[in-house]
């Protein structure tokens, strides 16, 4: 304790629950007399999650129901981002789309420089391996 507490040795959680074990909770559960609060969930292997009376005020959405409220969302943002900026939103949609096209011929011209840049490095080594074998085919024939 005295060396946990310098720092010379690791500290140890101490663990006081009294939270009941996996073997206890389901012998509970398979004789049924386990008082259980409201708020409390308990996974048991097997079994799934038990019964959460935690969010049954709160009416449930379906997926259809999320992706078009995501969707509202996103397009009053984008309404409030059109105006803070002063530019309409189709306006912007246009600059996003061109400078998009003006970065992918970009990106395009790069590529293609770099591709002429390796063919003519391929190009300069094979010329040097013609001479560099040209050179020694003559020398052996002096030889």
């Amino acid at each position: 304790m005295l060396s946990e507490s310098l720092g010379l040795a690791p500290k140890r959680r101490r663990n006081n629950s009294t939270a009941l074990e996996e073997q206890e909770v389901r012998q509970l559960i398979a004789k049924g007399e386990m008082e259980r609060d409201d708020v409390d969930v308990e996974r048991v292997e097997g079994l799934g999650a038990g019964a959460s009376r935690g969010h049954e005020h709160m009416p449930k959405k379906t997926l259809v129901e999320k992706e078009l409220a995501r969707r509202a969302k996103e397009a009053e943002d984008e309404r409030r981002v059109g105006r803070l900026s002063g530019v309409e939103g189709s306006e912007r949609q246009e600059s996003r789309a061109s400078e998009k096209s003006r970065r992918h011929s970009e990106k395009k011209e790069r590529k293609r420089e770099k591709k002429e840049r390796k063919r003519a490095k391929k190009e300069k080594k094979r010329e040097r391996k013609r001479s560099e074998r040209d050179s020694r085919s003559g020398s052996e024939s002096l030889s």
